[in-house]
């Protein structure tokens, strides 16, 4: 008599966990592509602009470093895993904010202010839907 083999199935993400995936992937690029266009920047503007270029190379190595271990990690998709990525993408939106006031000088940002901060609200809404959504 021969023993049979269960059949295995693959698993697939849950769908929150296949968006986050994207999403970060996205910041993860864009922020690589900050971090390049700090190394590549001519010193001319890089001097005009009131962002320094070494803070521009530094965070966005770090964050885009930061996406794309999340998304790796996201592979396996769990629960804690989800809330971390909701937790960096938190973090990051908080990070955007706090540069955006320190260092929004020209009269474009200015007036743009506050379009910013209820962009901040609704990606901060998103995150709150995306915990309560985790626990139903």
């Amino acid at each position: 008599m021969s023993e049979t083999q269960p059949i295995s199935r693959a698993v697939h993400a849950p769908r929150i966990t296949r968006l986050l995936q994207l999403g970060l992937l996205f910041l993860a690029l864009a922020q690589g592509g900050a971090a390049v266009r700090a190394l590549t920047m001519p010193e001319e503007i890089a001097a005009e602009v009131s962002v320094p270029s070494a803070l521009d190379l530094v965070m966005g190595t770090v964050w885009g470093a930061l996406f794309a271990a999340c998304v790796w990690g996201l592979r396996h998709s769990s629960r804690m895993r989800r809330r971390r990525a909701l937790t960096l993408i938190g973090a990051y939106t908080g990070y955007a904010l706090i540069r955006l006031i320190v260092f929004a000088q020209a009269d474009y940002d200015q007036g743009r202010f506050l379009f910013l901060l209820i962009m901040v609200a609704f990606i901060l809404l998103i995150l709150l839907a995306a915990v309560y959504g985790e626990r139903q």
